[in-house]
């Protein structure tokens, strides 16, 4: 039985965020939809460097913005951690977007870069060592069913 690349769950993160958006604003809703990436490698320590937990392969892992969106670093905490300036100043940036979309239902705040909202599937933020505006920062879908056709066989 050939893979399907659609009940696998492959696209959830992609599509589904990705069009939520246009969807909603599509279907009459007049709730503001923001969509992002993360994109900051969590930092590791020398002794790390290839291995399992080096940066360079652990990437952007699910989860790892947990601790920029709840301003959570602290000096040694967790110790597996040498936290730097950029990965402060990123979770004062993070826990500043999500305090003003709690209170506001828009992230956007003074001193913090624009964040737009995402009504027709690609505008994006790409939230890493530099925050700003993407668009689409995946391959057009079309793109990527035509690379996959055939792929699993």
């Amino acid at each position: 039985m050939p893979f399907d690349i659609f009940e696998s769950g492959f696209f959830c993160g992609v599509i589904a965020n990705r069009y939520f958006g246009a969807y909603r604003k599509a279907h009459g809703s007049a709730a503001k939809t923001y969509s992002y990436v993360f994109g900051h490698y969590t930092p590791c320590r020398p002794e790390e460097k290839g291995t399992y937990r080096d940066s360079d392969n652990l990437l952007a892992w699910h989860s790892s913005e947990l601790w920029y969106t709840f301003a959570s670093l602290r000096e040694t905490m967790p110790p597996c951690r040498p936290w730097e300036e950029v990965d402060f100043k990123l979770a004062e940036q993070l826990s500043s977007y999500w305090a003003n979309f709690i209170k506001t239902g828009d992230p956007n705040g003074e001193g913090l870069p624009i964040w737009e909202q995402s009504t027709d599937g690609t505008n994006v933020m790409l939230l890493g060592n530099e925050q700003k505006m993407v668009t689409d920062p995946y391959l057009p879908i079309d793109d990527i069913l035509d690379r996959m056709q055939g792929w699993d066989e």
